[in-house]
């Protein structure tokens, strides 16, 4: 067995290099007849049969040398056993100390110094790890493990003193994630895993087992991995639980713009013995407070209050200020909120002070403009009673609003045909909805289309109208290089409402189930008596087949191959044509051949999408590597979203590039069905306000995991700094993310708040102005909602079941033997042994070859 098995995995993979190298080296020679040598034969025969011998104890040191590093890097053992040793011997303890959120949970009042404190359920933990600290036999080492990791650096290594295991203990903070168990075992090996000896091993961990912690099923087998069971000690609040905070925080929308209030909504839960009145609710809007409201918080598990401010309008003047201070988004900025609760006549609201905040980034937009085009476009006339395929979509999404009031609609339609489709048109859309048109027009009316989504554009494309499946098979599929998400049967299926004969259709409530277009705030019942109403008289038929998905997979990754040696012969010519700049020597035609090669390039990377950001494109960073073309290549298969009651797909989606197509298998004005009639065609409404959101740059962040910030290869040089709770000016790093992507990783943001990420030019910065500021941009953290929702110690028990740990809430209970248990790994250092023998063998070797050259003998 190995501590860690991956090593003897890959010594085990890469042993098979010197067997082929050896059979390489055995076909290098062809046998030729002469018979001038024949006399020779004899001679060489002797000589031959010990060459070969020698080769082939080459190949087996050579072989054995890589597996036996693999394996002495994988820490073998020979099995294990657990017993009682007494307690003066030394063990190696590994304290597990749970610093989650709701460790921060006020449980009293403590004087340090002159000064008075809260005490929290970490420092009951911590005097519970003192005391644990304080009893380890003499000569023991201690890893003190903080469970969701620190607010600062702390040391992976194993202390020997218990005075420096005590300091490390001071250092541990609450910080704003909750305790993941996997995570937490995780840590646990590593600790064990670290330290040789003492081989007795001690785990305890420290926690207030809130909400996530430690489900027994799925934790059961990663517990067995431990060298040592691990003992918990509960620490829990004393009496009722009192907690308000702060569970949801955004705008309505989930966008701003210049023209239409913004509208802040908050939920505010509550739980606690009893209510509590006037409770003040402030909003902050890019630091200045815009409004308090006061509310009472009802007494009982998990009440909440909604609050909704009063609309809030951003100005122009406010736009341009936060567009000048970040990176050009397509005119895009990002403002900050924060909203917070407090008690209304003073002192303390709750038991639980770091829940009482949450913070957004808000995006502002000028306009979000979204394209359809129909069979009639910008000739329909309602008087006339010509509607176009999108009429109704267009409705919903941007109902008409009267202008003497002041309000306008965010969102820009434009309304067009097939025919008036152009570069102009698209280059500043952030949606683009097709429906009702026979066919998609030329060739270069595809490209262009296909070009918009792989530079993050998104697209509907919906039957209805004039659509006629065989004419877009045949210019829109292309093998998977169109812009269909898969291909269509060559013909219609059903008629128009109305008609007396055909089959109609009905949505299968099961397919919907799974994707968050369809999940609304609803009961069940009422989602499926919704879904299942509209009738479908007349579909188009998307083939559903493995065998387009594998042909679509190859045809990407074939396009993607030849786009990479494109790319890679133009950036060859052209840096030959720039040395020739550089040394003066270009001619007229030289320039024009760059030009050219120019233009060339920018057809085959396209960056022509105003809003698109450019950190995200490939476009300057040179050709994409092959196992991107790969990745991207099988990210490129459709999905079925929803499906009608005879199982034929009803929504196809798609990813091209770093957009999406979505396909509506029928149409979206009712004359093929009556979807857009009753309530289900919110679903439209949804899937196209999500695609917006998807345009917009990520700003809200999560407190839990690491986030990367892409930038263009052009600012891999900048200085990056981070500002923000805990983290001054802190410098980050730009790296490569991924093939041909940079990013700049933002990882240990462990407290909610504001923070702003500052870009200024570095040395290397072929323009002028050394440390001037390029961009800066806000991010707002927050950290997981559930940790506040605090358990009782019953309910506790309820939840996570009994028998998975010791649990224990007095620390000498946990050692009421007098005894630790421990755990030996037979043969543990056995891997020092093993790497003196992969030394011996290449010692072997370089004799060997030693011998060999001195001869003048051929090796292998």
């Amino acid at each position: 067995m190995f501590l860690t098995p991956w090593f003897a995995v890959a010594g085990l993979i890469a042993a098979a290099g010197p067997v082929l190298i050896h059979l390489l080296n055995r076909q290098r020679y062809k046998t030729r007849q002469w018979a001038a040598m024949e006399f020779l034969r004899q001679a060489i025969f002797r000589s031959r049969r010990a060459v070969q011998l020698r080769d082939l104890l080459l190949l087996a040191l050579r072989t054995f040398c890589i597996l036996a590093f693999g394996a002495a890097m994988a820490q073998p053992f020979f099995g294990s056993s657990q017993g009682e040793v007494g307690s003066s011997q030394p063990v190696h303890a590994v304290l597990l100390i749970d610093n989650s959120l709701s460790m921060g949970y006020v449980v009293g009042q403590e004087i340090e110094g002159q000064q008075q404190r809260d005490r929290t359920l970490l420092d009951e933990a911590k005097d519970r790890a003192r005391e644990v600290i304080d009893g380890l036999p003499p000569d023991s080492r201690i890893s003190v493990v903080p469970t969701c990791g620190p607010a600062s650096g702390y040391s992976n290594d194993a202390y020997f003193t218990k005075d420096e295991a005590l300091d490390a203990l001071e250092t541990v903070e609450p910080v704003d994630q909750d305790t993941r168990p996997h995570e937490t075992i995780d840590r646990a090996l590593q600790a064990c895993g670290r330290v040789e000896d003492p081989a007795a091993k001690r785990i305890v961990l420290l926690t207030d087992r809130q909400v996530a912690d430690w489900p027994v099923q799925s934790l059961a087998a990663r517990i067995e991995e431990l060298p040592a069971p691990i003992d918990v000690v509960q620490v829990e609040p004393k009496g009722p639980v009192d907690n308000a905070w702060i569970s949801d925080f955004q705008i309505q929308d989930g966008v701003a713009d210049l023209h239409n209030p913004t509208i802040f909504l908050a939920r505010i839960r509550y739980e606690g013995p009893e209510t509590k009145s006037d409770v003040d609710v402030t909003l902050s809007v890019n630091g200045e407070t815009i409004e308090t409201q006061t509310v009472d918080l009802q007494s009982g598990s998990g009440s909440g209050s909604e609050i909704r401010f009063e609309p809030f309008l951003f100005s122009r003047a406010d736009f341009e200020m936060l567009e000048d201070s970040e990176r050009s988004q397509g005119r895009t900025a990002t403002a900050t909120a924060r909203v917070s609760i407090s008690a209304g006549r003073g002192g303390s609201l709750d038991a639980l002070k770091a829940d009482d905040e949450r913070f957004l980034a808000v995006p502002i937009v000028a306009t979000l403009p979204v394209v359809f085009i129909d069979q009639l476009g910008d000739d329909e006339d309602p008087s006339r009673d010509r509607f176009g395929e999108t009429y109704r979509l267009r409705q919903y999404l941007a109902p008409k609003t009267d202008p003497s009031q002041g309000k306008r609609q965010v969102i820009d339609l434009k309304t067009r045909r097939i025919e008036q489709l152009d570069r102009s048109l698209l280059e500043d859309a952030r949606l683009v909805v097709i429906a009702g048109v026979e066919t998609p027009g030329s060739g270069e009316k595809v490209e262009l289309l296909r070009e918009y989504v792989e530079q993050g554009g998104n697209l509907v494309i919906a039957a209805g109208g004039d659509f006629d499946p065989a004419q877009w098979d045949e210019a829109a599929w292309l093998d998977g290089l169109g812009i269909l998400p898969t291909s269509l049967a060559p013909q219609t299926v059903g008629q128009p409402l109305g008609s007396t004969s055909g089959d109609v259709f009905q949505l299968d409530y099961n397919s919907l189930k799974s994707h968050d277009y369809f999940l609304l705030d609803e009961p069940e019942g009422f989602l499926r008596k919704m879904y299942r109403g509209p009738i479908f008289s007349k579909v188009v038929e998307a083939l559903d087949d493995d065998r387009l998905k594998e042909v679509m997979t190859a045809r990407t990754r074939e396009q993607l191959q030849q786009r990479r040696d494109q790319i890679e012969e133009i950036d060859r010519r052209m840096a030959e044509l720039r040395q020739l700049e550089s040394q003066r020597k270009s001619s007229a035609g030289d320039r024009d051949e760059w030009a050219t090669l120019e233009t060339q390039r920018n057809q085959l990377e396209p960056s022509w999408l105003l809003w698109s950001d450019p950190a995200e494109s490939e476009a300057d960073a040179g050709p994409i590597e092959q196992r991107a073309i790969e990745q991207r290549a099988e990210e490129t298969g459709f999905l079925v979203v929803a499906r009608y009651d005879n199982g034929w797909p009803f929504l196809v989606e798609r990813r091209i590039g770093r957009g999406k197509v979505l396909l509506v298998t029928s149409g979206v004005y009712p004359s093929w069905n009556t979807f857009t009639l009753m309530n289900s065609v919110m679903v439209f409404d949804r899937v196209f306000r999500e695609m917006l959101r998807s345009t917009l740059p990520v700003r809200n962040v999560s407190s839990q995991r690491a986030f990367v910030l892409p930038v263009s290869a052009a600012e891999r040089t900048a200085q990056v700094t981070l500002d923000g709770p805990g983290h001054s000016e802190e410098p980050l790093s730009v790296d490569a993310v991924g093939a041909n992507r940079y990013g700049i990783t933002i990882a240990g943001v462990t407290q909610r708040g504001l923070y702003r990420v500052t870009a200024k030019r570095g040395e290397e910065s072929s323009t002028e102005g050394l440390g001037t500021t390029m961009w800066t941009i806000p991010l707002a953290v927050n950290g997981p909602a559930d940790e506040s929702q605090l358990l009782t110690a019953e309910e506790i028990e309820q939840r996570a079941g009994r028998g998975q740990a010791d649990v224990v809430t007095e620390t000498g209970a946990v050692f009421s033997l007098g005894n630790f248990r421990q755990a030996r790994l037979h043969g543990a250092k056995s891997w020092k042994w093993i790497a003196g023998a992969v030394l011996a063998c290449l010692l072997l070797e370089l004799v060997i070859l030693t011998r060999a050259a001195r001869s003048g003998e051929r090796t292998a």
